[in-house]
């Protein structure tokens, strides 16, 4: 009896998950989808949190915070959403007129390190986002302590939001919108690094200043190049992947286009992986680079 509903629940499952990966479906499926998705995160993120946080007055910010737990949670979340979009969108044969991936192309498709790299993406926006509007909340209700109820219903409002986000952008994901992503995560990524340094003259010199050895800052700092980096090879390829190349000059051109791109994204994560500090020559060189 057991076995038979166990096998009952998994065909349903199955079920439900060729009709979400199937060449037919529809916004709203997907969108019906994200709402799933966000409050299975929402009842996870109040069934962790609350007891957690029973017994104890929280802070916005700071260590053991909600503001810290929102962060990781969300992070955790936003990779896991992510996840969870690309396998919906995912299919086994890549036919341009069905297809429902936007990265689905003839012969190609994203590699793991390009969705490692997307992921890592989607969880540092949220980590950092959780953190910034935490320290934005602190400074509008300065000294107010957090309950311990009212603490992980929000803290699960922001699970739900991070997991429901992140899901439509992995099942939206084209490289218009991996750009905006990308432009995001560059910008969160330098305001952090700002932020955490511990020069606060680090301006005097340039940004590469952030990403010393000697600053505290430096790994969030090089971290967000290297990713980045990614990210620009990522874009490079699969956005130059649907020109025309019909005849040998198309061909050309498209690998001119292709050769330009990807040296600047390889470029980019060489300044984070060579800092100023440590490889002067090296790092001015691939900065120099991405330039020429």
């Amino acid at each position: 009896m057991k076995d038979g509903m166990m096998s009952t629940v998994g065909q349903r499952i199955r079920h439900v998950l060729r009709q979400v990966r199937g060449p037919a479906t529809s916004d709203a499926v997907f969108e019906a989808t994200a709402l799933i998705v966000g409050a299975a995160f929402l009842l996870v993120g109040f069934l962790v949190a609350l007891p957690v946080f029973w017994g104890h007055q929280l802070s916005i910010s700071g260590t053991g915070s909600i503001g810290m737990f929102a962060a990781y949670g969300g992070a955790i979340a936003a990779a896991l959403a992510f996840a969870l979009g690309r396998l919906a969108v995912r299919a086994p044969e890549v036919d341009p007129s069905v297809a429902r991936d936007g990265f689905a192309v003839p012969g190609d498709r994203l590699r793991w390190y390009d969705l490692a790299a997307i992921a890592f993406a989607h969880a540092a926006i949220a980590y950092l986002g959780w953190l910034g509007i935490a320290q934005l909340l602190e400074q509008s209700f300065v000294d107010a302590p957090v309950f311990a109820f009212p603490g992980a219903i929000l803290v699960a409002v922001a699970f739900a939001l991070t997991g429901y986000v992140a899901f439509l952008s992995a099942v939206a994901l084209t490289p218009t919108v991996l750009s905006l992503v990308l432009a995001v995560f560059l910008v969160v990524g330098a305001f952090a690094a700002m932020l955490a340094s511990s020069d606060v003259h680090w301006w005097r010199d340039n940004l590469s200043a952030l990403g010393m050895s000697s600053n505290s800052a430096s790994v969030a700092f090089n971290v967000t190049l290297i990713i980045a980096g990614v990210m620009v090879t990522t874009i490079s390829r699969y956005a130059t992947a649907g020109l025309p190349v019909d005849d040998p000059v198309d061909r050309r051109g498209r690998t001119i286009v292709r050769g330009g791109l990807i040296p600047m994204g390889i470029f980019l994560a060489c300044v984070g992986i060579f800092p100023v500090d440590e490889f002067f020559g090296l790092h001015n060189t691939v900065a120099t680079g991405m330039a020429v």
